[in-house]
């Protein structure tokens, strides 16, 4: 007579298996949302303590001092006119910017920002009030005529009375990366010869209860106006050659057009003419229009009367 053997293997099926995955996931969610929860309270409230603390640090130097520190030093902290018992503190990577005093005000005022790691910020302010900085504002396109010697101006803000701070920068490029011009920090620019050849931005940055950073669109290249071009030189005879006088700013780049009787002559778009029979009777001018880094046209003087 034979027996029977009979064995179960226990463990788990795959559709067991699958529920404990999901039940470890959810479970996993939920501790990260509760630590991230926990993270933030923690964050916020170190920066509310640093705003705080600044608060009465800032009054105490008013108290001694009569004024509010004119600037706040953008890496210690430290107030000017210096003394660092006045130093402000900031924790846990947090980083004061954007100090703005109003001295001739009566009461005397001030702002200040505070940014964290993860870029959260609040702002306080002079009568002890601290709230975060949570207000989104845009700002529209440069204006003004893109070349040196003349003034951009800044977009205007939405809302209006949008604080922010400044910052002009300028690239090689459209496209390209673009650097900080340096003390370029107000609503207008005057744009300088150095800047010829490159495209021009600005960068707005959000403080006290703005917050965040808009960019402008580059404006077109900047480039300089021929301002001048000299008398035309040669012989004013039929088969004589004329020669462009030399343009100002000197060193621009050119394209040439010459005239008779101020009216264009097909084909003659090099810096020398020669004069031919159609000619005879006229005068003969040129016109010099920048190219490249250069723009705007200058018109010679006409040459006497070709004979």
């Amino acid at each position: 007579m034979s027996v029977e053997h009979f064995s179960r293997k226990s463990g788990f099926t795959i559709v067991e298996l699958l529920i404990v995955i999901v039940v470890i996931a959810i479970l996993a969610a939920i501790s990260i949302v509760a630590y991230n929860g926990i993270q933030q309270r923690a964050m916020t409230s170190a920066m509310q303590a640093d705003l705080s603390n600044a608060i009465k640090t800032l009054k105490l130097y008013q108290a001694d001092n009569g004024y509010f520190p004119t600037s706040i030093d953008s890496s210690t902290y430290c107030p000017t006119p210096a003394n660092a018992a006045y130093c402000l503190k900031a924790s846990n990577g947090n980083q004061f910017l954007n100090y703005i005093v109003d001295n001739p005000s009566d009461p005397q005022a001030f702002t200040l920002d505070v940014r964290s790691t993860n870029g959260t910020r609040y702002y306080a302010s002079s009568n002890g009030g601290i709230s975060e900085s949570a207000d989104t504002f845009t700002m529209a396109a440069i204006t003004g005529t893109q070349r040196t010697g003349s003034t951009l101006t800044a977009g205007a803000l939405t809302p209006s009375g949008a604080t922010v701070t400044r910052q002009w920068q300028r690239s090689t490029s459209s496209g390209g990366t673009y650097t900080d011009i340096a003390g370029a920090t107000n609503a207008t620019y005057a744009i300088p010869t150095a800047d010829r050849g490159y495209y021009i931005r600005i960068v707005a940055t959000g403080t006290g209860s703005y917050n965040g950073t808009v960019t402008s669109a580059p404006t077109g290249l900047i480039t300089t106006a021929i301002t001048s071009i000299g008398a035309i030189t040669g012989t004013t005879t039929v088969g004589s050659t004329l020669t462009a006088g030399a343009v100002a700013p000197s060193g621009a780049t050119v394209s040439y057009q010459w005239r008779r009787n101020g009216t264009n002559i097909s084909g003659a778009t090099g810096s020398s003419y020669v004069l031919v029979a159609a000619d005879q009777g006229t005068v003969i001018s040129v016109v010099a229009t920048g190219t490249g880094q250069y723009s705007q046209t200058a018109t010679s003087a006409n040459t006497a009367t070709i004979n």
